[in-house]
Formats: structure tokens, C-alpha cells, sequence
């Protein structure tokens, strides 16, 4: 009889979905925001992704947008150096010919790659523009005639070629808000999903600071949440320093730096509740993934907790300037119980954590690729080099729906919200 119950309840949970609008393409509503939370929290519509292969590739990358330099032969294109005597014990030896190219020889082996098999999408999980995000200063309308110049030279002229129909889906990191200051032109990273009036290859679906996707396939389908884990840094984002006394996104953003740490707990503490409705509803599907920018341990006791209540499946973060892939039952796993967790920090953004071969044998620089099926997900970790640095598989994780999760902190910050009145949609 309990089987029965239970074929019944995957009958109506399928005839529900099947009931789900869905399209063939990644789509986002036609008005663009005037304000870049308009869309937090927005669930796009469902993608189906049709084609009869038994596998899907997805890739994934994190910290990988350079800087522009100006040089006496003109722009170049190359990582943020991290590793200069200047940061003390953070200095190590540059690797010429890797860590002065790093972004492009990784881009080059995604693309190689996606010779052999087309990804259907790309993850990527933030920190697009080093050192500060891109140009200018918040507080403008996310959506303008002429986005920065840092879109078409750091992101659509490197990843081209067998990649230049790939959607990217992602959020942003600490250095998209500005890195040590809240103030850079972060708008605009949302607003490039419309993208103006500028050429480009409408590949770039950020149309929130947090949102969610479902996309399925023939028998199974993933659902996707984008969260904003940036609070995590809201010290720096918000100091004094490099941001001034008079800092202020208007109605952008944080209002001012007084109220800058408040705006981030309030965004988190939003998403906490939002997380908790979209696992929720998310039960129906076959694989559930959280990305993000900062690892799970980050918030280790709330990411641990919502993975064994809903029975999370992979978390793929970044900041980490390294390539790293945790299998469900690794000891150093910061999220217990059956959840891999992937740290793709190393796109080649910044100089990585250590040092890099020229060959790539090492986990400095590079990508991952899931392959994703009705029975499990399959993480391949490949190198700047090309090297197939690992192989975790990871089956689905089953949810309790008995565990009780609590965040006092989060729980605290809403409450002082409140009291605070602050208005954050």
C-alpha cells in the first residue's frame, strides 16, 4: 500500500509539471527592471532541454573575469595579480606564460571541450569583473543604451567560438559590488541580461540578486536556486575607507554607508525564507542545486541544515581561488550527509590561491563540467591545462522532511528590519 502512495504521489507531481509552461530557450520577462531589485526572488520560466541524450553537460566557473590594462601595445585582457610582494603573506611566484593568462587559457580548454560535447548552459558563480566590478558608480537605472565596455571585451570576446551560444546563468560576488566599497556599477551586471541597445549575444541571464530556474530533461528535471551570499562580506563591502562618508547607491542599492551592513543582512535574511519556499516546492524534481558565490562554509550550520531537511544535491560556490570538488561522504566536506559541494574559484579572473605547472596538472586554474542524468551527477574537474584533475559522482541526496531548521542569526536580523523599517524588495 505505501508503494502505492507513493507512485501515486510521483504521478501527480509529474502531471503537475508536464501542466508547467516551458520553453526551448532561457527567457526572462519583457520589461527590463527600472530598479535592480524589481526581480528578486523571480522563478523564470521552466526550460526543456529536448534533445535524447542520456547525458547533459553543464558547465561551471567562478572568479573569472579579468582586468583591462593598459599597455603600450594597447588593451590587453588579463588576471587581477594577488600574488605580488604587496600582499604580504598572500606573495608567492608568478608563473609566466599560466598566471598572466590564466582566463583565456581556460576559456580555451571550455572550449575545446565543448568541441566534444556542447554544454547546454554554463553556472558561474560571480566575481566577473576584477578588482571592482564594473565601471562606474551604482545607483543609475540597471538597464542603459551603453553597458560597459568590460561585457563585450572580458566575457563575449572570450568566451566565443563553440561557446557563443551558451547561456551563462549566474549571480554576483563580493568584487561585483566593488570588492572593498559597495559603489562600483553593479547595476549593470543585472541590467546586461536586457543589455540596452549595445550588440551582444543575449547569453547573460542574471535578471536578479537571487532567482531561481527549473530546467528539464526527457525523465528527470534540476532546479536551480541563484543565491546572494555577499552578507558574508558586508564588513568590507560597507567600511569606510574606500567607499567615503557620503557613499550611496539611492534607491539602488544600500543608501548610504550608515545603512549599507543593515541592506545586506536584509537581503539575506529575505532569502532565507525564500530559500525555505523554494526547496519546498523544488521536492518534485529530480536533482535540487544551490549556487552561489561563497562556499557552504559560509553559513556552514544553515546550508547543513537546509541539505538534509530538503535534501540539497551539489552547492557550487567560488571565492576560493582554487578548483575543488567534495564527494557526499569526504571528511572535509563543510556540508554533511550526501551533498557534494564544488569550490570553482580558479576561472582565471585573479591569480590563484597557489602556485600553477605550465602543464596543469594542478587545481589552480579551471572548470568544471557536470554531466547530468536521471541517475546522478557527474562532476569532472579539468584543469587550465586540460587535465581531468577528478571524477565525483553524486547520486541524489534524499530529504527529511523531520529536520527543523533554525537561524537565529538570520532570524535576528529580519527582526531588526523590522523594527529598523527598512524596505528592501
Amino acid at each position: 500500500m505505501m508503494g502505492f502512495a507513493v507512485l501515486v504521489i510521483l504521478a501527480c507531481a509529474a502531471r503537475a509539471e508536464s501542466q508547467r509552461p516551458c520553453s526551448p530557450h532561457f527567457t526572462v520577462p519583457v520589461k527590463p527592471p527600472s530598479v535592480t531589485t524589481e526581480y528578486n526572488g523571480i522563478q523564470l520560466q521552466d526550460v526543456c532541454i529536448e534533445t535524447p541524450d542520456l547525458v547533459h553537460t553543464v558547465h561551471v566557473i567562478g572568479d573569472w573575469g579579468g582586468h583591462i590594462y593598459e599597455t603600450k601595445y594597447g588593451e590587453i585582457v588579463a588576471p587581477a595579480d594577488r600574488r605580488s610582494y604587496l600582499f604580504g603573506n598572500m606573495a608567492r611566484k608568478f608563473v609566466h606564460g599560466v598566471d598572466n593568462k590564466a582566463q583565456t587559457k581556460v576559456a580555451e580548454q571550455m572550449k575545446l571541450r565543448a568541441q566534444v560535447k556542447a554544454p547546454g548552459y554554463a553556472l558561474q558563480v560571480g566575481d566577473m569583473f576584477y578588482w571592482t566590478g564594473v565601471d562606474g558608480q551604482c545607483g543609475g537605472p540597471p538597464v542603459v543604451d551603453q553597458m560597459s565596455s568590460q561585457f563585450t571585451k572580458i566575457f563575449e570576446n572570450v568566451y566565443d567560438g563553440p561557446l557563443a551560444s551558451t547561456p551563462f546563468l549566474g549571480i554576483l560576488g563580493n568584487h561585483d559590488y566593488g570588492g572593498n566599497k559597495f559603489t562600483s556599477a553593479w547595476q549593470e551586471t543585472i541590467g546586461y541580461t536586457w543589455g540596452g541597445n549595445m550588440p551582444r549575444t543575449r547569453r547573460w541571464f542574471i535578471p536578479a540578486l537571487y532567482w531561481a530556474q527549473r530546467v528539464r530533461y526527457p525523465g528527470f528535471s534540476v532546479d536551480y536556486l541563484f543565491v546572494d551570499t555577499n552578507t558574508a562580506d558586508s564588513g568590507m563591502l560597507c567600511g569606510a575607507l574606500h567607499n567615503g562618508q557620503t557613499a550611496s547607491c539611492g534607491n539602488q542599492g544600500p543608501q548610504s554607508l550608515m545603512t549599507c551592513n543593515q541592506w545586506f543582512w536584509t537581503l539575506w535574511s529575505r532569502q532565507w525564507d525564500w530559500i525555505t519556499t523554494k526547496l519546498s516546492q523544488a521536492q518534485d524534481s529530480t536533482f535540487q542545486i544551490v549556487v552561489t558565490h561563497y562556499p557552504p562554509s559560509w553559513f556552514q550550520k544553515f546550508w547543513s541544515c537546509m541539505a538534509a531537511r530538503f535534501g540539497i544535491d551539489v552547492f557550487i560556490g567560488g571565492h576560493t581561488h582554487i578548483q575543488l570538488v567534495h564527494a557526499g561522504a569526504s571528511p572535509g566536506n563543510p556540508v554533511k550527509g550526501g551533498t557534494c559541494t564544488v569550490i570553482s574559484g580558479g576561472g582565471g579572473g585573479i591569480t590563484s590561491e597557489g602556485m600553477p605547472s605550465i602543464d596543469g596538472n594542478d587545481d589552480q586554474y579551471g572548470f568544471m563540467e557536470l554531466q547530468l542524468s536521471k541517475e546522478k551527477i557527474r562532476i569532472a574537474a579539468i584543469s587550465h591545462g586540460g587535465k581531468v584533475r577528478s571524477i565525483t559522482t553524486c547520486p541524489p541526496r534524499n530529504p527529511n522532511p523531520g529536520v527543523q531548521c533554525t537561524h537565529a542569526l538570520a532570524a535576528r536580523r529580519l527582526q531588526e528590519e523590522v523594527e529598523a523599517n527598512v524596505t528592501l524588495v
